[in-house]
C-alpha cells in the first residue's frame, strides 16, 4: 500500500509540476488502498460492477446477491443493517473483496502477524472491521496453517515409540512366576507408638500373568 501511495503522490505532484512530497499524506494511502481494492473487484466481480454502474440489480446467481452491494466512489460495499450503529462507516458498509486475490491474501497475512500471530478466527474478526472478504474462512485457515512462526510455536514434541516386549513377557506354556520382576522401594516412615520407623517394600510380579 505504501509503495503504491508513494507512486500516487509522485504522479499527483508531477501533474502540478511540483516536487514530490517528502512524507505521505493520509489521502495518498487511502487512495492507494482504493485502487488496490478496485482492481480486486474488477478482476473477480466485473459482471456485478457493470450491473451496478448501469443501475441494474446484480445477477441472481452471483455470490454477492445476499450482500446487496452498492457502489461508493467506484467500490462495492455491503449494505447491512448497521446504519444506526455507533461504529465507523467502514464497519457499517465494508468493502467487498475476494479472498483469492493476492492483495487480499497479503492483507490477511498482515493482520495475522500484526495481531501476534493470532488464530484464524481472530484474523477474520480483525478483517471484518473494514472488509467483507468472500471466502475468508478457507483463506484465513490456509494462512495460519502455512505460517512458519505458528508451526514452530504450536509444534508437538516427538513421541518415542516403545520397544517390543521381551520374550519373558510374552512366552506361553510356562507356570506362574517362572519369570519374575522385582520392585524394591522405600523407606516409608511409619508411626509406631511415639516414634517413626522406616519400612521398605518389595514387590514380586509374574511377568506373564
Amino acid at each position: 500500500v505504501r509503495v503504491l501511495a508513494r507512486t500516487v503522490a509522485v504522479i499527483h505532484h508531477a501533474a502540478d509540476k511540483g516536487p514530490p512530497p517528502n512524507e505521505l499524506q493520509p489521502w495518498h494511502v487511502l487512495h492507494a488502498e482504493r485502487l488496490i481494492w478496485k482492481h480486486a473487484q474488477e478482476s473477480f466481480y466485473r459482471r456485478e460492477l457493470q450491473a451496478l454502474e448501469h443501475g441494474r440489480p446484480i445477477p441472481g446467481d452471483s455470490p454477492l446477491a445476499r450482500l446487496a452491494p452498492a457502489l461508493d466512489h467506484g467500490l462495492m460495499r455491503s449494505r447491512g443493517r448497521l446504519k444506526n450503529a455507533d461504529i465507523p462507516e467502514a464497519a457499517k458498509y465494508p468493502v467487498i473483496i475476494p479472498a483469492r486475490h493476492p492483495a487480499v491474501i497479503a492483507l490477511l497475512r498482515d493482520l495475522h502477524e500484526f495481531n501476534g500471530h493470532c488464530g484464524y478466527r481472530q484474523t477474520i474478526a480483525e478483517a471484518w472491521e473494514r472488509y467483507w472478504i468472500v471466502g475468508v474462512t478457507v483463506a484465513a485457515k490456509k494462512i495460519v496453517r502455512g505460517c512458519v512462526t505458528c508451526r514452530r510455536r504450536d509444534a508437538q514434541p516427538a513421541q518415542q515409540r516403545m520397544a517390543d516386549l521381551p520374550p519373558d513377557r510374552v512366552a506361553t506354556g510356562r507356570a506362574a512366576f517362572t519369570n519374575v520382576g522385582v520392585d524394591y522401594f522405600g523407606p516409608i516412615l511409619v508411626k509406631v507408638g511415639r516414634r517413626n520407623e522406616k519400612r521398605y517394600g518389595c514387590l514380586f510380579t509374574c511377568l506373564q500373568t
